[in-house]
């Protein structure tokens, strides 16, 4: 069984909707301290797009 993260890694899109600068936070990832407490090991959430197009 996975233990629970230590940390979530987030990114946040502003976008404004009616006229108010908002933002939506998206979780991206998660981090677990190592057993020896020096560092930390990474996971990524991670998805294909295709015909994907950005602007702005």
């Amino acid at each position: 069984m996975a233990t629970k993260p230590d940390y979530i890694a987030y990114t946040v899109r502003d976008f404004e909707q009616d006229g108010e600068k908002k933002g939506r936070w998206l979780e991206i990832g998660a981090a677990w301290k190592t057993k020896d407490g020096e560092g930390f090991n990474l996971g990524f959430f991670c998805a294909m797009v295709r015909n994907a197009t950005r602007s702005g």
